[in-house]
C-alpha cells in the first residue's frame, strides 16, 4: 500500500468556534478563500451534515466531489473526495481559543504513480497549495487588524 501524501495545517482566527464552523460546514464557499477554485457548489439539499456533496471546480480545469462523511457540530467535519486524478481525505477540526478559534486542516491525497513521483521532486508545490489556501482563510475568518498584525510577524 502506497503512503499517501498529507498536508497539516492550523491557523488561529479570530471568528468565535460557532462561527468558524459553520462557515467551513457550507463548503460551497471554499471560492471565496481558496485562490485555486474557479467555482463551488453544494450538490444535494438541505443544511450541510453526514452525506452532504459538493462539487469544487477548480481553476486547473477539473473537478472535486466531495461528500461528508462524519460531521461533529463546532469539532469535526470529515470529507471524502474524489476526482480524476486522485482521492484524499480531509478532515478539519476546531477548537476554541480565548481570542477565537483554532482550524486544522489535514489532508491525505491518495495519488496515481505518475503524480506521487511528480510530487516527490517537487514537493514544495502541494505545500504551497496547502499554504495559500489556508492564508485565504485565515483573512476570511478575521479582522482587519490580525491580517496586519499577521503580517507584521511573518518573515
Amino acid at each position: 500500500m502506497t503512503q499517501p501524501v498529507v498536508l497539516d495545517e492550523t491557523i488561529e482566527v479570530t471568528a468565535s468556534l460557532p462561527d468558524a464552523f459553520s462557515y467551513l460546514a457550507e463548503f460551497a464557499q471554499i471560492e471565496q478563500w481558496d485562490p485555486g477554485v474557479a467555482r463551488a457548489r453544494q450538490l444535494s439539499a438541505g443544511a450541510p451534515g453526514v452525506g452532504t456533496e459538493f462539487e469544487i471546480v477548480m481553476k486547473a480545469g477539473f473537478s472535486l466531489f466531495y461528500r461528508i462523511v462524519d460531521f461533529q457540530r463546532n469539532r469535526r467535519i470529515l470529507m471524502a473526495v474524489d476526482s480524476r486524478w486522485f482521492t484524499a481525505q480531509e478532515e478539519i477540526l476546531f477548537e476554541s481559543t480565548p481570542s477565537g478559534s483554532r482550524i486544522r486542516y489535514v489532508a491525505r491525497f491518495n495519488f496515481p504513480l505518475v503524480l506521487r513521483l511528480l510530487n516527490r521532486l517537487a514537493p514544495s508545490v502541494m505545500d504551497r497549495v496547502g499554504k495559500s489556501a489556508m492564508a485565504g482563510l485565515k483573512r476570511a475568518l478575521s479582522g482587519p487588524a490580525e491580517e496586519t498584525a499577521g503580517a507584521a510577524g511573518a518573515g
